[in-house]
């Protein structure tokens, strides 16, 4: 693995994969199936206020990184763009308003998508999903599934080439959505209804978290649910309401996991190949 150890994955598209590292001040593109990599500078801001997210540009064979400055009460959301083509970073300005994304950017047709709260600059209240155009470098909005999302936590996934969201009821349920036409506010459609209740563990609320990875043939889902300081891996059962743990080895303090596709995709921009 080209990166140093606490590696934290940031997205994953067309087989490559953004890493971070804990003690490496730089991020990699990198993909496992031809072992190419390439590295890249990070933009000069403070590391704890940075979301990133990658993407692929389909018409000009680009990868690019998109790096979202957390904003303050005095600054907007400043945006980079890097291109693995170019092997450079731009700035594109910012959101025009305070907005904070949630969770790891989730592609889908190679746009990274996030769970956006912020307010405008009259203090008007913003919910949204935030889309990022990496054509056209520009930030976009899609409707959430509901309109009253104030008190509630949203995790944008993507299943089974489909949008969907996670909303967490607070220590009741969750709800799983599915945008079954991309764009299109009233083809979102309620999937299954979790109870917020832990697997194995009765009484213990796990509404902090949850993210749906990926489906099973037998119908099943794979999650992956914050539990307290822990994150757990659990397959679930919408038909059978039943959760099954997924097992890690003892000797993993951390992990990280993330979808995976096989490519003969290469990460590299206009810097010599990189293999391990």
């Amino acid at each position: 693995m080209p990166c140093k150890s606490g590696v934290q994955i940031l997205g994953s598209c067309n087989g490559v994969l953004l890493l971070d590292s804990d003690i490496d001040e730089e991020l990699c593109l990198w993909n496992p199936s031809i072992r190419m990599y390439q590295k890249i500078s990070r933009p000069k801001y403070t590391r704890s206020s940075i979301k990133y997210a990658l993407g692929y540009d389909s018409i000009n064979d680009d990868f690019k990184v998109v790096a979202a400055v957390t904003p303050t009460s005095y600054i907007h959301s400043v945006v980079r763009v890097f291109s693995s083509k170019l092997s450079s970073w731009k700035s594109i300005g910012d959101f025009g308003y305070s907005c904070r994304l949630y969770g790891q950017g989730s592609v889908l047709n190679g746009a990274p998508h996030w769970f956006a709260r912020g307010s405008t600059d009259i203090d008007v209240c913003y919910f949204r999903i935030a889309c990022f155009d990496v054509m056209e470098e520009k930030f976009k909005e899609v409707p959430t599934p509901i309109y009253e999302v104030e008190s509630h936590f949203f995790k944008v996934g993507i299943l089974d080439g489909c949008l969907c969201a996670v909303d967490s009821r607070l220590e009741s349920h969750l709800d799983v959505w599915v945008m079954k036409e991309y764009g299109v506010k009233e083809s979102w459609t309620k999937l299954f209804v979790v109870s917020n209740v832990a697997p194995n563990v009765p009484g213990e609320s796990f509404f902090e978290y949850c993210e749906l990875l990926c489906f099973t043939k037998d119908g099943e889902f794979v999650l992956r649910l914050k539990l307290g300081a822990s994150v757990k891996l659990a397959i679930y059962n919408p038909k059978r309401k039943t959760f099954k743990r997924i097992g890690m080895p003892q000797n993993w303090k951390g992990f990280d996991v993330d979808l995976y596709v096989e490519s003969l995709v290469s990460p590299l921009g206009c810097n010599n190949p990189r293999r391990y």
